[in-house]
This record gives structure tokens, C-alpha cells and sequence, in this order.
């Protein structure tokens, strides 16, 4: 790995003397929480934090008084220096500059952890490439026993066929194997014979657990001739990024990026569509987001456009539900001076010319009328516009991102939306769940409101058991936009230094969960399943509440197994089945 592998440049930066008005044009440009300030030379001085601008930056004040000192490196810093300044020091942004000290670019986490993800998988492909060559059979499995690898030899020697052992927990296709014992105890099998009663063959095996430090990731088992094999092995314990590699497998989801970071998802429905969305994040890929009003599509747009290469350029939103149609081309694309009565001198360039090497958002898409569908079609199938007034064709290099919260191809069944602008939207879609199917949810999104909340007003706040409970009893038809304004008015209501109850939440929210709470008729409840049933539920939210929604602690409190915890969560309606 090289430097230029890792660095961003050239980088938006602020000249020195600016003053604190001109500086929040720039953010505002780039969206960036900090950004270098140089002089007039290039030469770094520091860097500036958005947040000391204040709300009301002065068009006076200058940035100078206002900047902090940056994180420097010279061009011929090490690699490895660079890591630990980020992975073990946490320096999330180092400044790259000359001899001289002019800004040449920046490393940031995003771009070093990108590439040592295309480091890790360039050398796993290599690692299945040699695996594949083999003549022994291999077969290698999680922790939970999943079959991750198997090679042709393995399928040829047995008889399997890859789809019917690939993919599958090896405790349910063959539950005595040999290597299930090897992941339970972590003691390596040296030539051993076993046989495998599921298709009755007999065979000489070295079986040997995979570690990422003191944990069993999982295990590899290679059978007939072991010369060649063993010495694989060894580099299969150990090389860490392989090792890695594996254990990203076993958990099916990829570390989200740090744009991701600031969404909420513990459910397992939102980890799904948020590692969906980290996937298809570098790539240039339409993508389609559907979900209902108020669960956060801009969010998960926003953080994919942050994720991608085209972060520091702009991303531009286009509201489509707010656009007359009388004026969609000239919003889209812009006007040449004179096009029109009253159109404004030298011309106005519309918002794809803006989003020109970044991403354009089309929000509420659902809502697109006929003639900017039509406008849209275009624009997506030839890159490339004209602005009003002008007989030039200007080619834009954008990325497109929309949602919705419509059902577009029953729209399209319908003849309210063009098929051919849906194929060409939908190429990855990705659906928000709405928050009644991710309660698990809540508790977290409750604290991180609250606090927002508390830190913008200098309230000492916290969130009762009792007030969590009856949130996550409640089906929540605004989704999360619903709860931050419960959550933001119960803040308002109580007493500083106080704990939110449900006390505190608006008359409508308690009128609804009391009218919820006596639907069952004012009886003594004599069925003992349902006694225990609601009893068992009451006891898993406050085990959620006191865990703050954190499932693996919650299940410690409980006492019982991962797998008893999921299974109850779906009884009870807690998670999606």
C-alpha cells in the first residue's frame, strides 16, 4: 500500500483572513464538520471546526482567531505510522503536506480502512485461488458451524455437491463431525480418521481452529495428502487479515462506515438494509429508497453519499413533491439569460449542473409529475441536459439516489409512473423498515435524543425504565420522526435534573397507550398462557430498558441463550419474524 492509496487531494480548504460568514459558505458547500485553513502560499496553518462558527457566524470576525492545530504528515511517512495515528491514536484526519508545509491532500479513517478492506480481500481471493488448486479436500465453517469455503476437490472426493453443503449449519447436515468438537475445544486433529456418515466415506483428516486472537472464529478441515496442506494451515492461523476476513463472514455484515455511524440500528432488520447500503456506498450504482414517511431515508442517502468517492464533492436534493410542474426544467437544469421574462441576469445553472461530480438526490420521487419524469428519464439515460434558452448540451457525471415512501410499481401498474424511469431507479433498492418492525430500536434512538436535546439546552436529563416500556408498547405510525418529537417534548415539560416518566409524554401518546392498555375487558385474566406470556414480555422490555436496548446485555440480565432470546423476542412481536 502506497500513500496515494490512501489520499484525498486536491482539498477544499479555507484561505486565511477569511472571515467566520465566508468560512459557513464553505461548509455549507461541503457539509463537512472541519476543514484546513492555508494561507496564501498553500501553506497549512491548522484547521477549523464548523461548530466554533456558532449559529450566526460574524461577516467580520476572521477565521485565524478560530482555528485548532492539525495532524501533519510528510509524503514520506510510513504506512505504518499512519495506522497506528489513526486506528490506535485516534487521529481520524491527518493533513499531508511538501517540505515546505503546503497542504497536498489528507488521509482519512474512510479512505485508509477502504483500502485495507481491498487489501484484505485481494489477498483472501488469492488465498481460495490456491484452495481451489488443491488436489486435498477443504472445507472451512464459522463458529456457528456455517460451511463458509469449500473447495472442488472436497465436492469431488465426497460426492457433495457445493449448493448442499454450502451455506449450511454443518451441526444440522452432519451433527458427529469432527470439526464441530475442534470449534467447541479449540484442539487442533492431526491425522485422524473419521468417517462421515452422511455420505458413508471414510477419510484422514487435519482439522485446525481459526483465531482472531484468543477467539475460535472458526475451523478448516483438509483431508488425503497433508504435505502441501499443513503448510496452508499455519498460514491460515496465521494471517490476520484472513482471520478477519472470516470473522467478518460469520457475522454477515461488513463494518459500517463512519457516515453510518451516526444512524441507529441495533434491530437486526435496519444492521440488513444499513449493510446493504455500506455496500453499494463506493460504487456508482443507482439506488432506490423506499420506506414511510418519517423512518429516515434522507439519513441512509445522506450517509451513502459520505461513504462513496464522490464525498467531497456536492450532493444536491431535489424535492420533488414541492416543485410546480410549470417550473421543473428551470429548477433541474437551469436557464441562459434572457430565456424568459424576468429571468435573472447571466443565467442560472439548475441542480444537476450543480451536483456535477457529486450525487443528486430526488426525494419524495413518488410524487414526480409526467413532464419531469419524462425530464428525469433523460437525464438519467444520456447524462447529459440542455438549460433553457441554450443549444448547448452540457454532460454532467453524477450519481443518482432517490426515495419514496409510495409503492412505485403499483404506481406503474397504474399508469401514474413510467416503467422505464422505475427500471432505471431501481437498480439496488433498499427498503427502511418503519420503527414498530425495529423496536429494539428505540431505546437507543430514545437516548440519542434525548441527548441532542440536553446538550443544545443545557439540561440535566435521564430516561426511566417505565417511560422506555411504554414507548416500545406503542406502534409508532409517525416512525422515528414521531419519537424525536415525543422524546424532544418530554425534555421540554420536565424539570431539569429530573427522569423522564410517562408522565411526561404528550395527551394524545397517553390517551393511545391507555386506550391500548383496556381493550381487554376489565376482567381477572384465567388463562395461564397468556398470564405467562404477558408476564415473559414484561420482563424482556425491562430487561431491553435497563440494557439500553443493547440485545447482547439484555440477554445476560435474562440469563438465557442467544438463540432462546431471538426466538422469544419474535413470540412477542419485539422484532420482525
Amino acid at each position: 500500500m502506497k500513500l496515494e492509496d490512501i489520499m484525498v487531494s486536491p482539498v477544499t480548504s479555507i484561505p486565511s483572513g477569511s472571515t467566520a460568514k465566508e468560512a459557513m459558505d464553505l461548509f455549507l458547500q461541503t457539509d463537512l464538520k472541519q476543514l484546513p485553513v492555508v494561507d496564501s502560499a498553500g501553506r497549512l496553518l491548522g484547521e477549523l471546526f464548523r461548530r466554533r462558527l456558532g449559529d450566526r457566524p460574524s461577516a467580520t470576525r476572521r477565521v485565524d482567531d478560530l482555528i485548532s492545530d492539525a495532524v501533519r504528515i510528510s509524503t514520506d511517512t510510513p504506512i505504518s505510522r499512519i495506522q497506528r495515528l489513526i486506528l490506535k491514536e485516534g487521529k481520524p484526519r491527518l493533513y499531508v503536506c511538501d517540505s515546505e508545509g503546503r497542504l497536498l491532500g489528507l488521509v482519512t479513517e474512510r479512505t485508509l480502512i477502504r483500502a485495507l478492506s481491498q487489501e484484505y480481500e485481494r489477498s483472501h481471493l488469492a488465498l481460495a485461488a490456491v484452495l481451489n488448486s488443491m488436489s486435498e479436500g477443504v472445507i472451512v465453517v464459522d463458529k456457528e458451524s456455517t460451511v463458509i469455503f469449500v473447495n472442488p476437490a472436497y465436492t469431488r472426493i465426497l460426492g457433495v455437491p457445493i449448493h448442499s453443503i454450502l451455506h449450511k449449519r454443518l451441526r444440522d447436515v452432519e451433527p458427529n463431525a469432527r470439526i464441530l468438537r475442534v470449534l467447541e475445544t479449540g484442539q487442533e486433529v492431526m491425522e485422524e480418521k473419521v468417517h462421515i456418515k452422511s455420505v458413508d466415506r471414510h477419510v484422514v483428516v487435519n482439522i485446525s481452529p481459526i483465531m482472531a486472537g484468543d477467539e475460535i472464529t472458526g475451523a478448516v478441515s483438509v483431508f488425503r495428502d497433508m504435505t502441501e496442506t499443513k503448510r496452508l494451515i499455519a498460514r491460515l492461523q496465521n494471517a490476520e487479515m484472513i482471520a478477519r476476513y472470516l470473522q467478518a463472514e460469520l457475522q454477515t455484515e461488513m463494518p459500517l462506515p463512519e457516515a453510518f455511524k451516526t444512524i441507529v440500528g441495533e434491530s437486526e432488520v435496519m444492521k440488513a438494509a444499513l449493510s446493504l447500503a455500506a455496500r453499494v456506498a463506493p460504487t456508482n450504482a443507482t439506488v432506490l429508497i423506499t420506506g414511510e414517511s418519517g423512518v429516515g431515508k434522507e439519513l441512509v442517502a445522506r450517509a451513502i453519499h459520505f461513504s462513496s468517492p464522490r464525498a467531497h464533492m456536492p450532493l444536491i436534493c431535489v424535492d420533488c413533491a414541492s416543485i410546480p410542474e410549470t417550473l421543473v426544467e428551470s429548477e433541474l437544469f437551469g436557464y441562459e439569460e434572457g430565456a424568459f421574462t424576468g429571468a435573472r441576469k447571466g443565467g442560472k445553472p439548475g441542480k444537476a449542473e450543480l451536483a456535477q461530480g457529486g450525487t443528486l438526490f430526488f426525494d419524495e420521487v413518488g410524487d414526480m409529475g409526467p413532464i419531469m419524469q419524462a425530464k428525469v428519464l433523460r437525464l438519467l439515460q444520456e447524462r447529459e441536459f440542455e438549460r433553457i434558452g441554450s443549444t448547448k448540451t452540457t454532460k454532467v457525471d453524477i450519481r443518482v439516489i432517490a426515495a419514496t415512501n409510495r409503492d412505485l410499481w403499483h404506481m406503474v401498474r397504474e399508469g401514474k409512473f413510467r416503467e422505464d424511469l422505475y427500471y432505471r431507479l431501481n437498480v439496488v433498492s433498499i427498503v427502511i423498515p418503519p420503527l414498530r418492525a425495529r423496536k429494539l430500536d428505540i431505546p437507543a434512538l430514545c437516548q440519542r435524543f434525548l441527548d441532542e436535546f440536553t446538550a443544545a439546552n443545557g439540561k440535566s436529563l435521564r430516561l426511566s425504565d417505565d417511560l422506555l416500556r411504554a414507548l416500545m408498547d406503542y406502534d409508532w405510525p409517525g416512525n422515528v420522526r414521531e419519537l424525536r418529537n415525543v422524546i424532544e417534548h418530554c425534555a421540554v415539560v420536565a424539570t431539569d435534573g429530573g427522569v423522564l416518566s410517562p408522565s411526561h409524554l404528550p395527551a394524545y401518546l397517553k390517551t393511545r397507550l391507555h386506550t391500548a392498555a383496556i381493550r381487554v375487558p376489565e376482567q381477572k385474566e384465567r388463562n395461564l398462557r397468556r398470564v405467562l406470556d404477558s408476564t415473559e414480555r414484561e420482563v424482556i422490555l425491562t430487561a431491553l430498558a435497563q440494557a439500553g436496548g443493547n440485545k447482547t446485555r439484555a440477554m445476560q440480565l435474562l440469563g438465557i441463550s442467544r438463540r432462546t432470546f431471538y426466538k422469544k423476542l419474535r413470540r412477542h412481536g419485539l422484532i420482525a419474524n
